[in-house]
C-alpha cells in the first residue's frame, strides 16, 4: 500500500496548498482506498492508490469522470498530488477527489432490511438516469457502489471498470474491454459471466434489477459465493440459476424488475430509456 492512512492523519497539497484533514476511512477495492476528509469546513472522498500498480487502473476512472456533470453520479473533481504531513519522506503521491456520500446503499440495506417501494423506484430512477446520461457501461453496479445523500438522493460511484457503451467509439480509442468476466459476479447478467467483450448496457440493467430486489426483501435472489467454493464452479452456479423475483414485491414493480433480470438478453429490457418509461409508470401505480 502507498500510504495507509488514519484518523487525524493530513494530507497537503503543494500544488494548491490545500490540506485534508483524515477523518475515516470509507473502503477499499482494487484500484485504491477511499477516506473521508475534511477540507475548509467541508467534507469529501479522497481515493488513493493501492499500489503503483493500480495506478493506471485509477487513471483510467478518471479519464471517464473528471469534470463530468452527470446527474446522480459520484464523479472525480480533481486530480491532485499529495504529501502525508507526518510522513514526508515517502514523498508526493496521486489521489483523486470525490464527493462524499452520507452512507452506502449497501450500510442502508444492512440498517434497515428492506426498503420502501417508493424509495426503491425513486432509486432506480436517479441510477438510471445517471448511466443514460453518461453512454458508458459501469459494469460493476451493486450496493457498495452506490452512494445516497441524507436525503437518499443517489451518487452512482466507481468507475474504474467503465467503457463506452458504444463499440464504434471503443474501437477508436482503441479500448479492449478483454474477454474475462470483470464486476461482482453475483450481480453480474449471464451473458457478463461468460464473456467480457459481449457486455452492453443490458448487463448494468441487469445489475439494478438485482439490487432492487435486495433493497426491497432484504436479501439477494441469487446465491453468494461460499468460502469452499472455486470460482469456475461458482459461475456455473449462476449461469444456472434463473432470477425469481419474490412474489412479496407489488405487482406493476415485480413485472418491471422480471423483465429488467430475464435470463435471456433478448427478453431483457432494451435500454435506460425503456427502464424509465418502466419505473415512472410503476410510480404512478405504487402506493
Amino acid at each position: 500500500m502507498i500510504l495507509s492512512l488514519h484518523p487525524g492523519d493530513q494530507l497537503v497539497a503543494p500544488d494548491t496548498g490545500d490540506s485534508y484533514d483524515v477523518v475515516d476511512r470509507r473502503g477499499s477495492g482494487a484500484v485504491g482506498v477511499v477516506y473521508a476528509c475534511r477540507i475548509n469546513g467541508s467534507h469529501v472522498a479522497i481515493k488513493i492508490p493501492a499500489d503503483w500498480s493500480s495506478l493506471r487502473d485509477l487513471m483510467h476512472e478518471v479519464r471517464y469522470t473528471l469534470g463530468e456533470q452527470w446527474p446522480f453520479g459520484a464523479v472525480a473533481s480533481s486530480v491532485i498530488l499529495v504529501q502525508l504531513t507526518r510522513r514526508p519522506e515517502v514523498g508526493l503521491v496521486p489521489a483523486v477527489v470525490y464527493p462524499l456520500g452520507e452512507e452506502t446503499l449497501y450500510h442502508r440495506i444492512i440498517m434497515s432490511r428492506r426498503l420502501a417501494p417508493k424509495s426503491v423506484i425513486r432509486m432506480a430512477t436517479q441510477i438510471s438516469t445517471c448511466l443514460s446520461s453518461s453512454d458508458l457501461m459501469h459494469r460493476d453496479l451493486k450496493p457498495e457502489n452506490i452512494l445516497l445523500d441524507r436525503d437518499g438522493n443517489v451518487m452512482v460511484a466507481d468507475w474504474g471498470l467503465a467503457v463506452p457503451q458504444n463499440p464504434v467509439v471503443r474501437d477508436c480509442h482503441r479500448i479492449d474491454i478483454g474477454g474475462c468476466a470483470v464486476g461482482t459476479a453475483c450481480y453480474m447478467a449471464p451473458e457478463q459471466l461468460l464473456a467480457a467483450e459481449s457486455a452492453d448496457c443490458r448487463c448494468d440493467i441487469f445489475s439494478l434489477g438485482i439490487i432492487m430486489i435486495e433493497s426491497l426483501v432484504g436479501s439477494l435472489p441469487r446465491p453468494r459465493r461460499l468460502a469452499h467454493q472455486d470460482q469456475q464452479g461458482y459461475l456455473e452456479v449462476l449461469l444456472d440459476t434463473h432470477v425469481v423475483v419474490p412474489s412479496t414485491i407489488q405487482p406493476p414493480l415485480r413485472d418491471v424488475i422480471s423483465r429488467m433480470t430475464s435470463h435471456p438478453r433478448a427478453r431483457r429490457t432494451m435500454d435506460w430509456w425503456a427502464v424509465l418509461d418502466d419505473l415512472d409508470r410503476c410510480a404512478a401505480e405504487i402506493v
